[in-house]
C-alpha cells in the first residue's frame, strides 16, 4: 500500500481537514485530495464523507482507523525492541524546540558517558505536539519539555528538572501603565503562536487554557509561530509570554515584566519499554540543571 496515501489518510483522520493535512504532510490540497481518492479506490471503502462545509470518517473508515493505528503501534514496538537489540548503548532525545539549555544537556552527557564511554546521544529539537506524538510511538526513548504539555499521561513516567521564571514581553516603546503593570498588560492583545502537527480542536483547548492561566482580557492574535511572536511583540502588537531561555528570545528588543510563575521543566520517558538509559540521563539531567537553576515549589 502507497505510503504517501497511508499519510495522507492518518493525517486527514486527525485533522479533519484537507488544508491542515496538506501542509502536515507537504503537499498540495489537490495531491492530498487524489491520494485519498486513490486509497479509497484500492481498498473498494469509502473512508471519509465529505461536503463543502466538513470531513468525517464513515463508520468503515473509523474501523480501518483503528486497524492502521493498531498495525502501526506494533510496527513501533517491534522496532525499538530491534533497534536496541542493535544498539544497545544509544538514545533517542527530543527537546522542547524553542527553549535553550546546551551547557546542561552537554554537562549530563558527560556525567552518563563517566559510567558508559561508549553511549550514543541522538538530540533533536520539536515542537510539543511532534513530542508528545514521537514519545508515545517509541521514536523517541525521552522528551526534555514543559510538563503541562503531556497532561494526565499514565504511561509516562517524569522527573522535575528546573523551574523557569516568564515573562510578559512587549516592545520597549510601549511599557506598561500604571501601578500594576500585569493587569494592564492583561488587558492588551495576547499573541499566541501555532504549534506544528495540532489539530484545530487542540489549538483552540490551548489557546482557552492560556488565556485563563495568564489571565488575558483582551483580543487574541493567533501568529504563525514562536519566532512570529516575539517579532509581533517587539513591533508593539501585543505581548508575548515568554523566557530568557528560548532561542527566539535572544537578541530581541523587548522589556520583560515578571510573572512570579516557573514553569517545570521535566524529563519524561515511557513507563512501557522504556530504555534502559533514560532513568540515568534524566538523574544526571536533574544534578546539570540543579546547579544553575531551581525548581518551583510544589
Amino acid at each position: 500500500m502507497d505510503d504517501t496515501r497511508l499519510r495522507c489518510f492518518l493525517s486527514l483522520a486527525r485533522t479533519l481537514n484537507f488544508t491542515q493535512t496538506a501542509e502536515e504532510v507537504f503537499l498540495t490540497q489537490q495531491a492530498v485530495s487524489r491520494s485519498i481518492a486513490a486509497l479509497e479506490k484500492e481498498l473498494e471503502l469509502q473512508l471519509f464523507q465529505r461536503s463543502t462545509r466538513s470531513v468525517r470518517l464513515t463508520p468503515e473508515g473509523v474501523r480501518f482507523l483503528a486497524m492502521v493505528e493498531r498495525m502501526e503501534g506494533e510496527f513501533q514496538q517491534t522496532l525499538i525492541q530491534l533497534r536496541r537489540q542493535q544498539r544497545p548503548l544509544t538514545l533517542h532525545v527530543g527537546y522542547q524546540n524553542f527553549l535553550l539549555f546546551h551547557d546542561e544537556l552537554r554537562q549530563a552527557l558527560s556525567d552518563l558517558r563517566e559510567e558508559s564511554p561508549d553511549i550514543t546521544l541522538n538530540g533533536d529539537r520539536f515542537c510539543p505536539p511532534l513530542l508528545r506524538k514521537l514519545l508515545r510511538q517509541g521514536q523517541l526513548d525521552m522528551a526534555v519539555a514543559y510538563r503541562r504539555f503531556f497532561p494526565g499521561d499514565e504511561q509516562l513516567r517524569s522527573l522535575p528538572l528546573c523551574g523557569i521564571p516568564q515573562y510578559f514581553m512587549v516592545s520597549p516603546d510601549l511599557p506598561p501603565r500604571g501601578d500594576d503593570p500585569l493587569a494592564d498588560l492583561r488587558r492588551r492583545p495576547f499573541l499566541i503562536d501555532r504549534f506544528e502537527h495540532e489539530t484545530r480542536q487542540e489549538f483552540a483547548q490551548r489557546v482557552q487554557m492560556e488565556r485563563e492561566l495568564w489571565g488575558f482580557t483582551g483580543e487574541t492574535v493567533v501568529v504563525p509561530d514562536r519566532d512570529s511572536a516575539y517579532t509581533y511583540a517587539e513591533l508593539g502588537r501585543g505581548v508575548v509570554i515568554g523566557t530568557g531561555e528560548s532561542v527566539m528570545a535572544a537578541g530581541r528588543a523587548l522589556a520583560s515584566c515578571p510573572t512570579g510563575v516557573r514553569e517545570t521543566l521535566h524529563a519524561v520517558w515511557p513507563l512501557r519499554d522504556p530504555s534502559p538509559l533514560a532513568a540515568r540521563y534524566a538523574r544526571f539531567l536533574q544534578r546539570a540543571f540543579s546547579q544553575r537553576h531551581s525548581l518551583p515549589p510544589p
